[in-house]
């Protein structure tokens, strides 16, 4: 088990039961990343409100169901009909459905470093729909589940300058298919980060929209906080949730602020 998913799991046992009760969902449960896989698989582990022992220990792994499509695109998801929801596979429903009679449910990412380490899921049973106030708690779960996880000492990086030096001048005289092999070791001893998506051009307007539903206000109340009309702080969501990729106000809100997006208030454009 990597140090930041180690840490992760001494805080959980109490973190499902505060999240339900925050969120006012009817069940919350939380998986981390597998020993050995991080980022690849999910086991369930801590549940508050469930019916049954059928989730706990189960293994979801990246791209199936729910949890599994919250590995892969590390954003929030939430689907209103769990059983009938198209953007995701339907591996685990008898369990999800049959036993726990989830009708709707939201999954939240938990991250460190860049990179997710648990998920914390929300749902809502009798045809109750997970809102964008129980979203937004479970992202509040999420991040003080966090912010108190040790954070893990960082390896020394070797110095390879010596090797990359060498590498400069074989480059120099390579050409083909050995320059281009090179250019992968280079790399490889460089140890370059994969470059971040660029962050989608919001005007000022949509992320001030972003601001105020981030702060738990209405289309309604923001409309009156910025002199406009409910129509046009809908339209300006939308435009901002179509940029950010995000089906929900509370993803794109997430994924505003990991963008760095939500900073201080710029002038209106």
């Amino acid at each position: 088990m990597d140090d930041a998913t180690a840490g992760l799991t001494a805080t959980l046992a109490p973190a499902a039961q505060r999240a339900r009760r925050a969120s006012g969902l009817d069940i919350a449960f939380i998986g981390t990343t597998e020993p050995g896989s991080p980022g690849r698989r999910l086991v369930i582990s801590s549940l508050s409100g469930a019916r049954s022992t059928a989730l706990r220990g189960l293994r979801v792994p990246s791209g199936i169901g729910l949890g599994g499509r919250v590995l892969a695109v590390a954003h929030p998801v939430v689907v209103s009909d769990y059983a009938a929801a198209a953007d995701i596979t339907h591996d685990y429903d008898a369990i999800v459905v049959g036993h726990e009679g989830i009708t709707s449910v939201a999954a939240v990412p938990i991250t460190r470093n860049g990179r997710v380490h648990a998920v914390i899921y929300g749902g809502t049973r009798q045809g109750l729909m997970v809102g964008d106030r129980a979203v937004r708690a479970l992202e509040v779960a999420a991040r003080q589940i966090a912010a108190a996880t040790p954070q893990p000492e960082l390896p020394a990086q070797p110095d390879n300058r010596a090797a990359l030096d060498e590498l400069d001048r074989a480059l120099a005289l390579a050409s083909g298919e050995m320059r281009t092999r090179l250019e992968r070791v280079r790399a490889l001893l460089e140890a370059r980060p994969p470059a971040s998506p660029s962050a989608p051009a919001l005007t000022a307007r949509e992320r001030d929209v972003l601001r105020h539903v981030a702060d738990g206000a209405t289309n309604l109340e923001i409309a009156v906080a910025e002199g406009l009309r409910p129509e046009t702080v809908k339209a300006y969501l939308r435009s901002a949730m179509h940029k950010l990729g995000a089906h929900t106000r509370a993803a794109a809100c997430l994924h505003a602020d990991r963008l760095g997006l939500l900073g201080p208030a710029p002038a209106h454009e």
